[in-house]
C-alpha cells in the first residue's frame, strides 16, 4: 500500500517536523510519500533531511492561499501528475491531527473502498471558552443543515477519488464542507484531537467564524427551505392562535434577523466565488 501525506503549512516548520518524526517512528510502512505545501511562508522551510521512511517534496506557492486552497492545489499537483498512490492522507501540520490515528484512517479505507474517511473531532484540546462556542456551532449547523460537521481536514481520500474531489464546484474554500455537500459517499471515524506541538494558531478568531460560515454556504439552499418550513409553521401559530402583540413582534424581528442572517451567507457565497483563483504559481522543490 503506498500512501502520500498532503500537510498544508504556513510557517509552522518546527512543527512540521516533529509530526513527520512521529509518522516515520509510528506508522509501519516501508515507505512514505510527504507532500508539503508552502503557503508563501515568512519563514524559510528547514526540513530535517534524516528521515530514512519518507520521500519529502516541498510545493512552493507564490502567493498566501490560506489552507483549504493550499489543500486544493496539492491535491490537483497528485492528480495532474499521476502520482504514484493508493490513497491521499491530508492532515494539519501543526500536531492536532495525530500521526498514529493515519492507520485508523487507512483501515477504514480498505473496508470502504468507495468512500472518503474523515476523523471526527473527539476529544479536544482546546480552552473552555473554545469549546462551549465549538458545540454551540456545531448544533445549530445541524439544525440549520442537517449535516455533522464534526471533522476538518483530516482525512484519508482513496486516489480514484481525487479527480472528483477537485473537481467539486467551490472545493478550495472549504475541504470537508464542499465533500458533506456533494453526492460523494463518506464515512467519519471518531479521532481525538491532540495538542498543538508549539505556537498558537495563525487563524484569528474572526477567520475562524467566516470558516465555519463558510462551510455554512455550501448548504444555503438546504438552509433556505428549512427556514421557509419552520417560519411558515410558527407563523400558523403565532398569527391565528396565540394572538399576542408582544409574541408577534417577537417573532417578526426574529424572522428579520434570519432574513439578514441568510442574506450574509449569500454575500459570503458571492465573495468566497469572487476570490477562486485557477491559477497559481508553485515551484517544487525535493529534500
Amino acid at each position: 500500500m503506498k500512501i502520500n501525506i498532503l500537510l498544508p503549512v504556513y510557517n509552522d516548520w518546527d512543527s512540521v517536523n516533529l509530526l513527520l518524526k512521529d509518522i516515520e517512528a509510528k506508522l509501519d510502512l516501508p515507505s512514505i510519500d510527504v507532500t508539503l505545501i508552502n503557503d508563501c511562508s515568512t519563514i524559510y522551510p528547514v526540513i530535517n533531511k534524516n528521515f530514512s521512511k519518507l520521500k519529502i517534496i516541498i510545493l512552493n506557492l507564490k502567493k498566501n492561499y490560506g489552507s483549504q486552497k493550499a489543500i486544493n492545489i496539492g491535491l490537483k499537483y497528485l492528480n495532474k501528475n499521476k502520482i504514484d498512490l493508493d490513497y491521499c492522507i491530508i492532515m494539519d501540520s501543526d500536531g492536532e491531527d495525530k500521526a498514529e490515528h493515519v492507520l485508523k484512517l487507512l483501515d477504514k479505507a480498505r473496508k470502504n473502498d468507495k468512500n472518503i474517511i474523515f476523523a471526527s473531532r473527539g476529544k479536544r484540546q482546546d480552552s473552555f471558552v473554545f469549546h462551549c462556542f465549538y458545540k454551540i456551532y456545531l448544533f445549530f449547523f445541524f439544525i440549520f443543515t442537517g449535516v455533522n460537521i464534526n471533522c476538518g481536514n483530516f482525512s484519508c481520500i482513496p486516489q480514484k477519488k481525487i479527480s472528483e474531489v477537485i473537481n467539486l464546484r467551490n472545493s478550495q474554500i472549504h475541504h470537508s464542507a464542499s465533500i458533506l455537500s456533494s453526492n460523494l459517499f463518506y464515512r467519519k471515524i471518531r479521532c481525538d484531537r491532540g495538542k498543538r506541538f508549539m505556537g498558537k494558531s495563525k487563524m484569528s478568531f474572526k477567520n475562524l467564524i467566516l470558516h465555519g460560515l463558510n462551510a455554512m454556504t455550501f448548504f444555503l439552499k438546504i438552509i433556505l427551505v428549512r427556514f421557509f418550513v419552520f417560519f411558515s409553521s410558527i407563523s400558523l401559530v403565532v398569527f391565528y392562535w396565540i394572538k399576542n402583540l408582544q409574541i408577534i413582534y417577537i417573532f417578526l424581528f426574529l424572522f428579520i434577523i434570519s432574513i439578514l442572517f441568510l442574506l450574509f451567507l449569500k454575500f459570503l457565497q458571492i465573495q468566497s466565488n469572487k476570490k477562486i483563483i485557477d491559477e497559481v504559481e508553485l515551484k517544487k522543490s525535493k529534500i
